[in-house]
């Protein structure tokens, strides 16, 4: 789990939701700025209308944030959101999970 410090809160994440860059794909919709911390913060967004119960959507979004942990630091830090828009990304194996977070930020943190 990633600790409280990379992890946006909920002003955080309504500001980011307004002014943040958009970059989309099949299975997660990302918004991102640039942030002036030592660490790059992330946030997940997991609609009921994605996942109805949400024992199910604590689970993916535990599973998600530990791959957080995993991505390295880089010189620019950014805030990132990212907003899961299929259910069968619960399914997903840790090692596929991995490849798609990857995928889908490595635009951004070029």
């Amino acid at each position: 789990m990633l600790p409280h410090t990379q992890r946006l809160s909920k002003n955080q994440v309504n500001y980011l939701l307004r002014k943040g860059s958009r970059l989309e794909n099949e299975w997660f919709r990302v918004k991102y700025l640039v942030n002036r911390q030592k660490k790059s913060r992330f946030a997940i967004v997991l609609s009921n209308k994605v996942i109805k119960l949400a024992t199910n959507r604590n689970h993916l979004r535990r599973r998600l944030y530990a791959m957080f942990e995993k991505i390295p630091n880089h010189k620019q830090h950014y805030d990132i959101i990212m907003q899961v828009k299929k259910a069968e990304l619960a399914n997903k194996l840790p090692s596929d999970l991995s490849t798609l977070i990857k995928e889908t930020i490595s635009p951004i943190l070029k």
